[in-house]
């Protein structure tokens, strides 16, 4: 069988200064997998940054072996030129490999335009659908999806942009009646309240505000300069889980818990992901069909992400993004495999080691590999000595890093993934404390902005020791 994997991107990427570094690289990865499947045909036709694509760095071993297969196309194509290419190959088979760009987390509908063009040519797709897209894009239609099929959601209050503004150049206008409706509505919620953009990507224009004042202020200042989505904060634990599959034929993967920063919510730079398939089994099966009965109702194909919360025995969902997400290396991880043959193919049974990843600030390339290379030697549970890993045990450390050299600010220029897996938790705490252990080393020789926040190894060991979901 032929098979194309593809992604878009609506973003002008700026190549001179943004950089993206994998240990190990995407091309290993892609070799390794096509090496798994030899009666198969693989391609690849993406548009850069191409976030879970092959490099296109000769510098990589198996860059060569891929030449040919391996197809960038310019960064103005539209939609139906890329399907054009795709067609080209004449493939069995397209797999969309979503990535997201701010400011607008809307790739997927890029994506399931070009799945339109090619399924009008007679070719299989794996891609989320558009209209699935569409919904999932724009967070009040999910807010909307939510109320209309059952599924438990915070109370949420739509704020139109322009009705909110709109008496401000009609000098005959007193009032502005919706915006008094707005805060007449905002008063009879909840506090605290979450405020976010509707079509922004993830928490990056997100405000918690603690007073109705905050909440008044915020909404009449230059930081409203879009729809926005005014919730009441689900309190409880912050939960992340994947979905994989095709209508009929869904595989849940087990649920990451997230580390929250002083408003509650999960930092999308500094932060800490854990995932372990002995938590909570009660909850882990009720979520199980959630996410499959929610799966079914939009039509995945391909995989999604949804973000809840879980307290007291009850799960409230909060966004859905029908794309490969921040966990996706971190399942490819635990799961043993790369990215490819999770989305190609997907198992029913899943055997999951735990996970756990760090989000750290933007490194240099030499203090990377020197994370990596603590591959070569690990702990055993328990003890400061070093012993060499099993020689048919798979890495343990992964690292994925974005910096933009260009950001006007820090929080705009990067983070890195420290991904952490073993068969047992111990090992991990090890293999957590020896990363800790090389930042403390290396300190004196980092700027103040390398050095991550003594936090996040505080919060990683925390989480280690402390199951969240009971049974």
């Amino acid at each position: 069988m032929k098979v194309v994997f593809y992604s878009t991107n609506t973003n002008i990427f700026d190549e001179e200064h943004v950089e993206f570094i994998n240990f190990p690289s995407n091309c290993e990865q892609f070799f390794a997998f096509t090496q798994k499947f030899p009666d198969d045909e693989f391609y690849i036709v993406t548009q850069k940054p191409a976030l879970f694509m092959p490099e296109e760095d000769p510098s990589h071993a198996q860059f060569e072996s891929q030449n040919g297969r391996t197809f960038y196309a310019p960064q103005d194509f539209s939609p139906e030129q890329i399907a054009a290419k795709i067609a080209e190959l004449s493939p069995d088979l397209a797999i969309a490999m979503t990535f997201w760009v701010a400011p607008f987390d809307w790739l997927t509908v890029s994506d399931a335009l070009v799945a339109q063009e090619l399924q009008k040519l007679g070719i299989k797709t794996i891609c989320n659908p558009l209209q699935t897209a569409l919904t999932c894009f724009d967070k009040n239609k999910t807010r909307e999806f939510f109320l209309q099929n059952g599924f438990n959601a915070p109370r949420s209050l739509f704020v139109d942009h322009d009705m909110f503004f709109c008496a401000g150049s009609q000098k005959e206008v007193l009032r502005n009646i919706y915006r008094e409706s707005v805060f007449c509505q905002i008063k009879q919620m909840q506090l605290p309240l979450v405020i976010k953009d509707t079509t922004g990507l993830s928490s990056y224009s997100l405000a918690v505000v603690n007073t109705y004042g905050e909440a008044f202020n915020y909404l009449t200042s230059k930081k409203n300069n879009s729809n926005r989505l005014v919730q009441e904060f689900a309190e409880g634990l912050q939960v992340g889980v994947e979905v994989y599959g095709t209508p009929g034929n869904y595989t849940v993967l087990p649920p990451f818990v997230f580390s929250t920063n002083k408003y509650g919510i999960t930092s999308p730079k500094q932060s800490v992901k854990f995932c372990t398939a002995l938590w909570g089994i009660k909850q882990s099966t009720s979520l199980d069909s959630l996410i499959k009965n929610l799966a079914e109702k939009l039509q995945f194909c391909g995989v999604a992400q949804i973000d809840l919360v879980y307290k007291d025995g009850k799960w409230t969902f909060i966004e859905i993004n029908p794309r490969l997400s921040g966990m996706s290396r971190s399942y490819a991880a635990g799961l043993g495999c790369s990215l490819f043959e999770l989305i190609y193919s997907p198992q029913q049974k899943v055997e999951m080691n735990p996970v756990l990843s760090l989000k750290l600030p933007p490194q240099e390339k030499n203090v990377l590999e020197k994370i990596f290379e603590l591959n070569s030697s690990t702990p055993a549970p328990g003890s400061s000595n070093d012993s060499k890993l099993p020689a048919n045990e798979s890495q343990k450390i992964s690292i994925n890093q974005i910096y933009d050299s260009a950001a006007k600010q820090e929080r705009e220029k990067g983070w890195c993934e420290v991904i952490i897996t073993s068969k047992n938790v111990e090992e991990i705490a090890s293999l957590l404390n020896m990363v800790k252990n090389l930042f403390e080393n290396l300190s004196p020789e980092l700027i103040e902005l390398q050095k991550p926040d003594v936090s996040i190894f505080e919060q990683a060991e925390l989480i280690l020791k402390c199951p969240q979901i009971d049974e």
